[in-house]
């Protein structure tokens, strides 16, 4: 059985959101094949993730708080996959702090209904516009540092690959 990370990352920043937003979260999640088996809000700070094999686990150092849900993906009969998403709170918050949020339904990825970020909704109109301006663009800007970080990382298997020679692609191909 293999853990799979999977980052949902689009910004950094610290915000706290209450448990009971994660959870909400959660259980709003129509998901085929899949169960949710955990939801908790994870601090700020570092996080060692579960152990994979025989490999020890590193920590994640500067994270920002986030919402850790757990998955158990069942595709076929005989599987048994175990994820985690990882959702940065920046652009949860920053659609909780847009002025047509309580008219306008939030989906996820246009997808899923995904409630908003209550203690956000709350707070008064010229304080939510301030926070719907700083969100988005550090949702922006965390968005564009994502991409750039997968550039680099494709740029080094490609490096590895055809100019040190190494077998990185037959290494990563299913067998």
């Amino acid at each position: 059985m293999k853990l799979f990370l999977v980052f949902v990352a689009l910004t950094f920043a610290p915000l706290i959101a209450s448990a009971q937003d994660c959870s909400r979260v959660a259980a709003t999640l129509n998901l085929t094949n899949a169960t949710v088996t955990a939801a908790t809000v994870m601090p700020a700070g570092s996080f060692t993730p579960p152990p994979e094999g025989t490999a020890a686990p590193r920590p994640i150092t500067g994270l920002p708080t986030f919402c850790r849900v757990q998955l158990t993906l069942t595709p076929s009969a005989d599987s048994d996959i175990k994820t985690e998403v990882w959702m940065p709170l920046t652009g949860w918050a920053h659609d909780s702090a847009w002025k047509a949020a309580p008219e306008i339904p939030m989906k996820l990825f246009g997808v899923f209904e995904w409630p908003r970020i209550g203690f956000i909704m709350a707070l008064p109109a010229e304080r939510k516009e301030y926070l719907h301006d700083v969100l988005g663009t550090m949702h922006e800007v965390g968005g564009y540092m994502l991409i750039a970080l997968v550039i680099l990382h494709l740029a080094g298997a490609l490096k590895h690959q055809f100019i040190d020679g190494e077998p990185e692609f037959r290494r990563m191909w299913p067998r």
